[in-house]
């Protein structure tokens, strides 16, 4: 806290903003105290700062039902976002970590100051996309941005995108039912049934421990309510679902039973579980043509005017969801124009990540899943726009998924893509940006 008050300090200060920054939490002329829960700091600040920062002060300092006090104390609110609050309405600026943004977001919004949720907004923004997923941020802002469906809908992105670094962590079995059921109804994980049940295992038991209860089948499906009838138990084999759940004590013999009459084809009881459906990325497969990277400066892939493309073709029918591109260690932001036969074009701004296996890439997904037939011949090209990215070389001419074959090929000499654009040729032994291609069986 500042208490300076020499004479003619206000010389030194050649801005509005100068003097107001020097008055921050400054004993000087304040004329109102505030203080915030589990901390004995007293902060002094000014009723005309706060008032014309905000029109709730403003109400409270000086509308017809002012308040005659010179205290406020703020128990929704702790001492740094509390500092933080006030630095920005006196500086314009702040100094936030993620969790202390998502505090201060809450504290501008019931002051009503726009500019303050904006600013909460982009830190938030920025830790979304950072190098590393920060698994703990996603699932917080998730849990406590309820009202922040642009900031929600990224971090559902993210966690469909990446849906076992999410449901493998330990912060996942800390999240509420409420984000636990949301994440269930999910079309667009990619994740299959068998390990959706997993994930439910690990948390329903770990809300057990949370609650003194022993991790009973019962007691487990107390804790998951309604949640439970979101996972697809008709969309498992009939092998999974007799070996992982008819002995786990989650359903009920009769539950069981029916379940297993339809795997059987007949109908038997009336079931709250409808859905035979996978999930559209359950099961993704990825079609990676490098066995190995080379990340030397001097063998960056540069993103220029040229098109990149990749030309396969695969032994059975496959849904196409999208591709792996390379991006950079540095977290940087790629513009991508993303075509295919058979597709409207996509684009989109993505940012590169960290992955596991130490490769610097970032998911580009279609909206809705291409079917592919057989043996057809398909082009997908991207326009990337960004800086040079990491790459692969020695790609290999045909990778096999299961029983899933997929066959790279050059750009045939007579393609109309060679007279639309200026192409680069991959081909499968030329480098690229393209690392994987991400399909589920038809």
């Amino acid at each position: 806290m500042a208490s300076e008050n020499n004479y003619d300090w206000q010389s030194s200060k050649n801005t509005v903003l100068e003097r107001n920054t020097h008055m921050f939490d400054n004993i000087f002329m304040s004329d109102i105290t505030l203080t915030c829960a589990d901390s004995s700091r007293v902060f002094h600040a000014h009723k005309y700062v706060l008032g014309t920062s905000s029109a709730v002060f403003y109400a409270m300092f000086y509308g017809d039902m002012a308040e005659k006090g010179s205290d406020i104390h703020l128990p929704d609110t702790d001492e740094e976002s509390l500092q933080e609050f006030l630095r920005f309405l006196y500086t314009d600026d702040s100094t936030m970590t993620w969790s202390v943004a998502l505090k201060v977001m809450y504290l501008s919004k019931k002051y009503l100051i726009p500019s303050l949720s904006k600013r909460c907004r982009d830190v938030l923004q920025h830790t979304l996309f950072e190098t590393h997923i920060n698994v703990v941020a996603v699932l917080t802002i998730l849990e406590q941005a309820v009202d922040e469906n642009d900031l929600r809908l990224k971090c559902w992105d993210l966690v469909d995108n990446e849906t076992k670094i999410f449901a493998s962590s330990e912060a996942f079995n800390e999240i509420s039912l409420e984000t636990l059921n949301e994440l269930l109804s999910r079309e667009t994980l990619t994740g299959d049934e068998l390990e959706m049940l997993q994930v439910v295992f690990r948390w329903s038991g770990k809300q057990c421990l949370k609650n003194g209860l022993d991790q009973t089948g019962e007691n487990r499906r107390g804790m998951l309510g309604d949640a439970i009838y979101n996972i697809r138990f008709l969309a498992m084999s009939r092998e999974d679902f007799f070996q992982h759940v008819s002995t786990s004590g989650l359903l009920t013999t009769e539950e069981c039973a029916g379940i297993l009459q339809r795997f059987d084809g007949t109908h038997g009881p009336n079931l709250k579980w409808t859905t035979h459906a996978p999930r559209q990325r359950a099961g993704l497969l990825s079609f990676t043509r490098f066995d190995f990277r080379d990340s030397e400066e001097e063998t960056l892939w540069g993103h220029g005017q040229e098109v990149d493309i990749i030309v396969f073709t695969v032994n059975k029918p496959v849904r196409f969801h999208g591709v792996q591109l390379f991006g950079d260690a540095n977290g940087s932001d790629y513009d991508v124009v993303f075509n295919m036969d058979g597709a409207e074009n996509f684009q989109g701004r993505f940012r590169s990540h960290l992955r596991e296996d130490g490769i610097s890439t970032f998911n580009v997904f279609l909206p809705e899943p291409v079917h592919i037939e057989a043996n057809k011949k398909i082009r997908i090209w991207a326009e990337i726009r960004g800086p040079e990215s990491l790459l692969s070389m020695g790609g290999k001419n045909s990778v096999q998924c299961n029983d899933i074959v997929m066959r790279f090929f050059d750009l045939d000499a007579d393609d109309a893509l060679w007279k639309i654009y200026s192409i680069f040729p991959i081909g499968m032994t030329f480098w690229g940006p393209f690392y994987k291609i991400l399909v589920t069986p038809a």
